[in-house]
């Protein structure tokens, strides 16, 4: 994939994730991931490095969607990938996280942490102008 089709891409999915998300929850690592998360227009961000255990993350997950969906949008190393299947044990048959929007997203950009899918996005925006038409 080109990088131009890369960029209209990953633009598109941000856009459809945007809409998908209103009321559903977006699962990250840490403040830093929030802090990249918003910059990109997402709300409803909930941290697994809050203070509390992760089978206390899980029950707030499950009370905070009601229902409405969690996205669990980990870093794409050991210690996100292992949190990632720790929360899923968890929130089985009380909740079923989407997965696939993490693995499409990072198949769109050149890294494998939250925080910075941002400046991999501000990038392709340089190169490319502002945003694509939707």
């Amino acid at each position: 994939m080109q990088d131009v089709q890369r960029w209209q891409a990953l633009e598109d999915l941000l856009l459809r994730l945007r809409r998908r998300l209103d009321g559903a929850l977006l699962v990250v690592e840490g403040r830093r991931d929030r802090e990249a998360l918003q910059w990109l227009g997402f709300e409803d961000i909930v941290l697994v490095h809050q203070g509390k255990s992760l089978p206390d993350v899980a029950d707030l997950l499950v009370a905070q969607a009601a229902g409405a969906g969690v996205t669990l949008l980990l870093d794409q190393d050991r210690t996100g990938k292992r949190l990632q299947r720790q929360l899923v044990d968890l929130l089985a048959g009380r909740a079923k996280p989407d997965l696939v929007t993490a693995k499409e997203l990072f198949r769109l950009v050149h890294c494998r942490c939250v925080e910075d899918i941002p400046a991999e996005l501000a990038s392709l925006r340089r190169r490319f102008g502002a945003k694509p038409a939707t």
